[in-house]
């Protein structure tokens, strides 16, 4: 049976290996000869389009291709169109225009953007490229996909009139699956503090779902088991139509699927077997999936769910076992950290590939969010169920009420966990190494002390081994200067144990900057400079005025601040300084502002920084950030930041004209420790252009 087995594995193997290298010749490699290329184009639009940034996007399934006047053959494929301007249309709906085509970004590895895009069934990316050409027809036929996108705008739609937009916005993210209806600002609150999964449809999402359904066919007894089944199975698979059908809902929509067939045959469904079917069926219609973030998360934490979570959970509750009500009161927190603790452990592993940074907040603020999220869920479903109804659209009212009131709770509640500090572990850090032996001997600590005094003493005496290394690298850490950057937002930071100083913000990520700040354990900005006077640079500085205590702002001569900056701004006070004016930040940075705060040269520890934000000049310095494609500076170390330049890159027209130079990719960003002694040690990311 062993043998048969195996025999078997090996051949869905090989399947599913003949399908990625078909899928890749047929779909991925064509299209990679079209970036940069501009074509004209004429397909069938799929769905209303998404806005992120002051920019609509449009998935576009491309029927007809030309470029020069000659057309291409090549097989039907996923488009995501770029727009400054809405089109005219609706789903379903032709659309003909010029476009030019982008090469996907290949960085991170394994879940880098081309492998997320193609998971998700985009094929290329473009962006268009003459707004006088664009022809659009209406579709008079009905077909399900157009159905079901129409249905899913009615949905959301309904939200946004009973609701306020950050309400009604985290509403369509649950349950919908509309992420970019989610304000930055609460996604970044969510991410923070370890619980983006709440805003992605999985199976916390299906359950809700199942016990709705219940419920509703509950009431119909002359159905039967078999009956009630069937009904939901074609309500679940209806649920992920509407939703688009993403590839996390489908991995637990496909499990529920298994567990209902396995109640009509009278068997008690295998979760586990159950996960390895839908990862199998997943994978063999899309080769692709494994090379999303959002799927590979998914699994491993679904699979730490179903191994770990009870024995953990039993294990909470062992500790309580003598006082019977005490445990009973103890359940559902003993459940929610079992659920929690294992799936984090589970995906540990790819925390530290990807995101070299765990939230230690994850358990409380599932604690927190799981209940006000559910019953959210399931008076978001009633409000939709009713509200589809017009006979019935009065009974709705009071759900619609309860779900904004939930959903701003579950936002309150997110917020206030976010400000807390020092409530990411940064693994790209060798203090993680500290933390993770501490819990590794706390809970060595509580095993032996059941066992052998002796050991558990043993035990104690390396915890405080542990704590009074942990006390003398802190005290080393407070000499060490950080500079941390990032590309999405374009800002550099100035980092001193639990205090920071913020040299510049922009770029059209304005969260970046105060996810930097939180994720590094900063408790106060000495001086934050404001250079820059875009308007995200000012909604960028709004956030950290408020999220932190800011001693001084600087600004520039002449600068204009809005109404609710300029309240922070008094408060805080604020200087422009002179050209040339010199202060002392951070106990011993020295910071020389040049030229109308269009560069700022910073001296930390015998190192000589500079950043340029504006106007650049002529000099040298050993590490030089800025924004400009061609710069007069002279350095040893050169961090390109402007989204631009990258997108250049990208594009392979800038590695032969600037070489020497490093980019920031989007991710993570870099970080560049200047030590006591004059040593300077690069952490983080960043791409050579040689």
């Amino acid at each position: 049976m062993r043998g048969v087995f195996l025999a078997l594995a090996l051949l869905v193997g090989a399947f599913c290996l003949f399908r990625y290298a078909r899928e890749f010749s047929v779909t991925v490699a064509p299209m990679e000869q079209l970036a940069g290329t501009e074509a004209r184009i004429r397909g069938t639009v799929q769905d209303h389009p998404s806005r992120q940034y002051g920019r609509y996007y449009y998935l576009v399934r491309v029927e007809r291709l030309s470029v020069d006047g000659e057309s291409r053959e090549l097989p039907r494929f996923t488009l995501r169109v770029s727009t400054g301007a809405p089109f005219a249309c609706r789903p379903y709906d032709t659309l003909e225009c010029t476009v030019k085509f982008l090469a996907f970004s290949e960085e991170d590895g394994l879940y880098s953007g081309r492998n997320s895009w193609l998971a998700s069934g985009v094929s290329a990316l473009a962006y268009l490229s003459d707004y006088e050409t664009v022809m659009t027809a209406p579709n008079t036929t009905s077909p399900p996909g157009k159905l079901f996108a129409e249905l899913r705008h009615t949905v959301g739609r309904s939200f946004e009139k009973h609701l306020p937009s950050g309400e009604s916005g985290l509403i369509r993210a649950m349950l919908l699956g509309e992420r970019d209806r989610v304000s930055e600002e609460a996604y970044c609150n969510f991410k923070a503090i370890g619980a983006s999964h709440l805003l992605v449809i999985s199976g916390l999402h299906m359950a809700a779902l199942g016990v709705f359904l219940s419920l509703l066919f509950g009431t119909l007894p002359m159905l039967g088991r078999t009956g009630k089944n069937l009904l939901t199975a074609g309500a679940v698979v209806g649920f992920l139509t509407l939703t688009g059908f993403p590839v996390s809902a489908v991995r637990s929509g496909i499990m529920y699927l298994l567990a209902l067939l396995a109640d009509c045959l009278g068997r008690e469904p295998d979760s586990v077997n159950s996960l390895g079917f839908a990862v199998l069926v997943i994978c063999a219609v899309n080769p692709f999936s494994g090379g999303d973030l959002g799927f590979a998360l998914s699994v491993s934490a679904t699979l730490g769910i179903l191994l770990l979570a009870n024995p953990m959970t039993a294990g909470l509750l062992e500790l309580v076992a003598k006082r019977p009500r005490f445990q009973r009161l103890c359940a559902p927190v003993a459940s929610s950290l079992g659920v929690t603790c294992s799936a984090m452990l589970f995906t540990l592993p790819i925390q530290l590939l990807v995101f070299r940074s765990v939230s230690l907040l994850a358990p409380l603020s599932s604690l927190l969010l799981v209940f006000p999220c559910t019953l959210l869920l399931y008076c978001s479903l009633l409000a939709a169920f009713f509200g589809l109804l017009p006979a019935l659209s009065p009974m709705a009212e009071p759900f619609f009420y309860c779900a904004g009131m939930l959903a701003r709770c579950s936002m309150g509640i997110a917020d206030r966990l976010a400000r807390l500090t020092r409530s990411m572990l940064d693994l790209s850090d060798p203090v993680w190494v500290v933390a993770v032996l501490g819990i590794g001997a706390v809970a060595a600590f509580g095993y032996f002390l059941k066992r052998s005094r002796r050991a558990a003493c043993t035990v104690l005496a390396g915890l405080l081994l542990i704590f009074s290394c942990g006390r003398a690298f802190a005290a080393v850490r407070e000499d060490t200067v950080t500079v941390a950057a990032t590309a999405d937002s374009s800002c550099v930071v100035l980092l001193r144990g639990s205090r920071a100083a913020v040299l510049t913000v922009g770029g059209f990520q304005e969260n970046a900057a105060r996810e930097l700040l939180t994720r590094n354990g900063v408790e106060q900005i000495e001086l934050l400079c404001l250079p820059e006077q875009s308007e995200e640079a000012n909604e960028a500085a709004a956030q950290l005025l408020g999220w932190f205590p800011v001693e001084k702002l600087a600004l520039p001569k002449g600068a204009y601040l809005r109404r609710d900056l300029e309240s922070c701004a008094n408060r805080s006070g604020y200087f422009c300084p002179e050209n040339g004016e010199t202060m002392e930040v951070l106990g011993g940075v020295k910071l020389t502002f040049l030229k109308d705060m269009s560069r700022i040269s910073v001296t930390a520890n015998s190192t000589e920084i500079l950043v340029e934000t504006g106007e650049t000049g002529t000099g040298e310095c050993q590490i030089l950030f800025t924004t400009a494609e061609r710069t007069k500076i002279n350095s040893a170390f050169t961090v390109l930041q402007n989204g631009d330049i990258i997108e250049k890159y990208r594009k392979a027209e800038l590695a032969r004209l600037l070489p020497g130079r490093y980019l920031l990719p989007e991710g993570n960003g870099l970080f560049i420790d200047l030590l006591s002694d004059g040593v300077i040690r690069f952490r983080g990311d960043s791409i050579c252009l040689k």
